[in-house]
C-alpha cells in the first residue's frame, strides 16, 4: 500500500470519527431564526442552517472577524459593506465554523468562511470568494484547525472537507456521490444532515487537484445525473469536473448510480486520450464466465458537441478492468446511422482470451425501438439496450443487430480472431 493510500485510509477513519464530535458550546444569547437575504441583492437564496445559526454572539463575532478583512495568512480580504447574512453555523471537526454572505463595497455578492482555530480557540477568516453567476449546488468548507495529530498532515497534503448543500426545493431531493473514499473503484454516498454533509478527506497532489462529486437527481441516486463537479480544498465554490457524467439524449437517463459509473466514465475518456469530456452510460449488464463475475458497461464519450465515441468496459468482481474496446479502427465494431449521420444503433465487443471472456454490447438510441439479433444462440430477447457476457470460444460467429422497425439500420460485429 502506498504512503498516500495509507494516509487517505487513516484520514477517512478520522473524518468519520469527527462527524460524531459535538463541540461543547456555551450559548450565551439566542436570536430569532435568521432569514435568507432579500432576493434583489443577488445573494444565495438559501435558508440559514446549522445548530448554532441562532447563536447571536457567535455569529456577531464571525461578522466582526470578516469586517476586519484579514485572512489567516495575513492577506487582505474583501469586506462586507452592509448587512451580513448567515448561511450556516455549527460545530465542525473539534471547533466551530460559520459561513456568511453579504455585498462587498462594489455591491458584488460575497461568501466568507470563519472558523475556530488554535488553543485557546480563536475565530479567524479562512476565505472570501465572490458568488458565481450560476447558483452552485454546494459550498465546500475546508477545516484543518485544532487537528495537529502526529503522522496525519491535515492542512499540508490533506484536508477535511464538508459540503453545505443548497436549500432550494429541487436540491433537497438530491444525493451526492464522492469518488474514492473507501475504495478507488467505488463512489460513496455522502450523508447530509441539516444541510451539511459528513466530512470527507481530500489528499492533494499536483496531478490530483480536486475530488470529483456526482450529484444525482434524487435521494439514493435512483434518478439521473444532475451534475458532476470537482471540489477543491480551500475553495468555497466547486468547479466543473474535467470528466462529467451526464444524462442526455439520444440514449436516455443512466438510472441508478451504482458506484462505478463515474469510474468507468473517467477510464473511457482516458482510453480515448481526452482530458475533458462528457460521458453518458448507454447500457450495462452482468454475467459469469468460468466462475468469474463480470460486469460490462457501454458508454458514449463526447469531447465536444461535434464528436461522439463509444467505449465498452468489462470488469471482474473486484473492479479490475478485464477488457476495453473502443469504436476506433483497431477494434471490430460498426455503427448504424440514419441519413443525417446520427447514431441510431451501436455495437461493440471486447475479448479476454485468457479468461475465455467475450462481452457484447448493443444499444439503440432513445425511441428507436427494439433490436433483433442474429448469429447468437437465440437466447437473447429483443431489447433496446443490452450487454451480454459469454464465452469467447463459443461465440465466434458474426453477430448482426437490426432495428425491428427499420431493417436499413444494421450493425455487424465480428469477434476478433
Amino acid at each position: 500500500m502506498s504512503q498516500r493510500a495509507l494516509v487517505r485510509g487513516v484520514l477517512a477513519l478520522l473524518a468519520l470519527t469527527l462527524v460524531a464530535v459535538v463541540a461543547l458550546v456555551a450559548v450565551t444569547s439566542q436570536q430569532d431564526d435568521p432569514q435568507p437575504p432579500p432576493a434583489e441583492l443577488g445573494l444565495l437564496p438559501w435558508t440559514p442552517r446549522g445548530g448554532l445559526s441562532t447563536d447571536a454572539e457567535l455569529t456577531q463575532q464571525a461578522v466582526d472577524v470578516w469586517r476586519a478583512g484579514v485572512l489567516t495568512a495575513g492577506d487582505a480580504a474583501p469586506t462586507p459593506a452592509d448587512d451580513v447574512y448567515v448561511l450556516w453555523a455549527g460545530p465542525i471537526g473539534v471547533g466551530r465554523l460559520v459561513l456568511l454572505q453579504g455585498l462587498g463595497a462594489d455591491a458584488a455578492p460575497l461568501v466568507a468562511q470563519v472558523s475556530e482555530r488554535g488553543d485557546p480557540a480563536t475565530l479567524v477568516l479562512d476565505a472570501v470568494e465572490p458568488v458565481p453567476a450560476s447558483e452552485p449546488a454546494v459550498l465546500a468548507a475546508t477545516y484543518d484547525g485544532n487537528l495537529d495529530l502526529p503522522g496525519l498532515p491535515v492542512g499540508t497534503d490533506a484536508d477535511l472537507v464538508q459540503l453545505l448543500t443548497a436549500s432550494t426545493p429541487e436540491a433537497v431531493t438530491r444525493s451526492f456521490w464522492l469518488q474514492g473514499q473507501t475504495s478507488a473503484n467505488e463512489l460513496d454516498l455522502l450523508m447530509v444532515r441539516d444541510g451539511m454533509s459528513e466530512a470527507f478527506v481530500h489528499v492533494g497532489s499536483s496531478d490530483d487537484p480536486g475530488t470529483p462529486l456526482v450529484i444525482a437527481d434524487s435521494v439514493g441516486g435512483r434518478a439521473g445525473v444532475a451534475d458532476t463537479i470537482e471540489v477543491r480544498p480551500r475553495e468555497l465554490f466547486p468547479g466543473q469536473a474535467a470528466v462529467a457524467l451526464v444524462d442526455a439524449p439520444p440514449w436516455g437517463a443512466s438510472g441508478r448510480i451504482d458506484g462505478r459509473e463515474y469510474i468507468d466514465a473517467t477510464l473511457a475518456a482516458e482510453t480515448l486520450g481526452f482530458g475533458t469530456a462528457a460521458v453518458r452510460e448507454i447500457a450495462s449488464g452482468t454475467g459469469e464466465i468460468n466462475g468469474v463475475q463480470v460486469s460490462g458497461r457501454l458508454v458514449q464519450v463526447d469531447p465536444d458537441p461535434a464528436a461522439a465515441h463509444f467505449v465498452l468496459i468489462a470488469r471482474d468482481r473486484v473492479g479490475v478492468a478485464r477488457c476495453i474496446a473502443t469504436d476506433g479502427p483497431v477494434d471490430t465494431a460498426t455503427l448504424g446511422a440514419d441519413p443525417a449521420g446520427g447514431h441510431l444503433l451501436v455495437a461493440l465487443q471486447c475479448v479476454d482470451p485468457e479468461l475465455d471472456l467475450l462481452v457484447t454490447a448493443v444499444a439503440a438510441s432513445e425511441g428507436a425501438g427494439p433490436i433483433l439479433m442474429s448469429g447468437t444462440d437465440g437466447s437473447i430477447e429483443p431489447s433496446e439496450r443490452l450487454v451480454v457476457v459469454g464465452s469467447y470460444r463459443g461465440q465466434r460467429a458474426p453477430i448482426v443487430a437490426t432495428l425491428a422497425n427499420d431493417a436499413n439500420v444494421t450493425v455487424t460485429v465480428t469477434p476478433a480472431p
